[in-house]
């Protein structure tokens, strides 16, 4: 839980040169009141309003767009939960494209957009399995009335889905260096694992809890000027 505040609180900036970049895409079954949409970008300790986008009748959108390096959003208006986050390209070229291609209205729920270039996707794949692990944490938590033989594999469920998640930071950090997914979204989306800790004769004799609560921040990247 923690990580998950730092990751919403702290954010990525936008502190490189701004770029212009083509938006396109097309959203399906959107409710029909709905005409346009935001988007953000994150800086500092909150989203900012980067641009407001009119959707043509048949709910397509395409528009250029200058922004900065860092993590932003697609919104709809009015709509503050339904939103897709993404990375703004570093650097992009004149004729650089974020095709968000046909958007499902049911997906639009805090998820990340299914965009190509390699930042993009392994932001994609870094978001979507951390929201599996956060579904079956959740439910975890709420696990107080289920039997004990269904907990259990709910657990190991869980257990197996950081596991991925994990393996999928560690593979993100290490193929994507110098950008905001591998350096920061990678490393605070990890969650330490006992054996992160070979030289501490301690972590190994704590239970899960008590290492969560002693080791789940340091790993952070707290001095990345980025963060």
């Amino acid at each position: 839980m923690i990580k998950l505040i730092l990751l919403a609180t702290l954010g990525l900036s936008f502190t490189m040169l701004k770029g212009q970049v083509i938006f396109k895409g097309k959203f399906e079954q959107l409710p029909p009141e709905i005409n346009k949409m935001a988007i953000d970008y994150w800086s500092e300790d909150r989203w900012h309003e980067l641009d407001v986008v009119n959707l043509a009748p048949d709910k397509s959108f395409q528009k250029k767009i200058n922004g900065s390096y860092g993590q932003a959003r697609l919104r709809l208006w009015g709509q503050p939960t339904r939103w897709l986050d993404f990375i703004y390209p570093k650097n992009p070229s004149r004729d650089s494209v974020l095709d968000f291609g046909s958007i499902e209205y049911s997906y639009i729920n805090a998820n990340p957009a299914n965009l190509t270039g390699k930042e993009n996707e392994a932001y994609f794949i870094l978001l979507t399995e951390n929201k599996k692990y956060r579904v079956l944490r959740d439910s975890l938590f709420k696990s107080e009335a289920m039997p004990a033989a269904e907990k259990e594999q709910l657990k190991l469920a869980m257990e197996t889905a950081k596991s991925r998640m994990n393996a999928r930071c560690k593979e993100v950090s290490a193929n994507h260096k110098g950008t905001m997914t591998g350096d920061i979204v990678a490393k605070l989306l990890y969650l330490p694992e006992k054996n992160d800790f070979p030289e501490d004769k301690e972590a190994p004799k704590l239970g899960q809890a008590d290492f969560e609560r002693d080791y789940l921040l340091d790993l952070l990247p707290m001095a990345d000027y980025r963060v």
